[in-house]
C-alpha cells in the first residue's frame, strides 16, 4: 500500500514516469540537455541551456518535458515537451496546433499528462 502511495505521488495514474534518483536516468537526462542544448539556436535564437526531465524513452525516441533559457543580454526561454531522436529534436507548435502535434508526436498516455499540465513532468 505504502509503494502504490509513493508511486502516485511521483507520476500520473496510470503512467510510471523513469525514476529520477536512479544514476542511470540522471546521465541519460545530462545527455539528453546537452542534445537539446546544441538545438536551442534553432529553438530559442540563440545558444542557451536546458533541465530535462525524462518521460520515456523507446527504441528510436525519447519523450522529454525540457526547460531552456539564454542569458544575458538578450533572456528567453522555453519549457515544453519534446521528441528527441538521435540528435533531432521535435518541439509542438504554438496555437492551435499544440494540441495536434503533442498527439503525434507522443504516445497516447504521456499526451494525455502533457495535456494536464501535470507538474510532475517537468524538470
Amino acid at each position: 500500500m505504502i509503494a502504490v502511495g509513493v508511486l502516485s505521488a511521483c507520476s500520473s495514474p496510470g503512467v510510471k514516469l523513469p525514476d529520477r534518483a536512479d544514476h542511470t536516468i540522471q546521465r541519460e537526462e545530462a545527455r539528453l540537455a546537452a542534445v537539446i542544448g546544441a538545438q536551442t539556436p534553432t529553438i530559442l535564437g540563440a545558444l542557451g541551456t536546458c533541465s530535462v526531465r525524462l518521460l520515456r524513452q523507446d527504441a528510436t525516441a525519447s519523450f522529454v518535458w525540457a526547460e531552456c533559457g539564454t542569458g544575458p543580454p538578450i533572456n528567453s526561454g522555453v519549457s515544453a515537451p519534446m521528441r528527441v531522436i538521435g540528435s533531432d529534436v521535435t518541439v509542438p507548435r504554438d496555437g492551435t496546433q499544440y494540441t495536434k502535434d503533442i498527439h503525434t508526436l507522443f504516445p497516447d498516455d504521456l499526451a494525455e499528462i502533457i495535456e494536464e499540465q501535470d507538474d510532475t513532468i517537468r524538470p
